[in-house]
């Protein structure tokens, strides 16, 4: 019975710094930025919240719907692939405004003196069912050396 309660509080906790790092990094106003809106019913930060918890609670939305409290108050899935498939909002956009105020919040937290680096993995993921999915590019992997997809 613990190891459930262990459990639910660490999803709680994690939520709650969702909520925090949606609210100090303003990423509603980079998703108004970036022409996010909704006509009607719950707010696209709402949303946008919602899919931040999953990844970091390590749900998916399926387990989410079925599981006994879901996350997602008020919407459904329905409302979650509109807004993920719309064609008005500007992606890059959103995530270079989220990511300039996070590298910014990071810098302030060094010194000048010392040297910053913003490392980019690019790590291939092979996928190995996209030999017939349209615009999959075949990519040559040098650390490899193979092609891949």
């Amino acid at each position: 019975m613990s190891s459930i309660s262990e459990k639910t509080y660490a999803e709680q906790s994690t939520i709650a710094s969702v909520a925090n790092f949606f609210t100090k990094y303003q990423l509603g106003g980079a998703l108004k930025r970036a022409n996010a809106y909704k006509g009607k019913g719950v707010p696209v930060s709402a949303v946008m919240n919602y899919l931040i918890s999953l990844v970091y609670t390590g749900k998916s939305m399926f387990q989410d719907i079925r599981g006994e409290t879901p996350l997602a108050r008020g919407f459904c899935k329905d409302t979650v692939y509109r807004f993920l498939n719309s064609a008005a909002v500007n992606w890059p956009a959103f995530l270079f405004s989220a990511a300039g105020r996070t590298v910014a919040e990071i810098k302030s937290l060094t010194s000048d003196d010392r040297l910053s680096a913003f490392i980019i993995d690019d790590t291939m993921y092979p996928i190995p069912y996209a030999k017939k999915v349209e615009l999959a590019p075949l990519v040559y992997d040098h650390a490899e050396k193979l092609f891949s997809r």
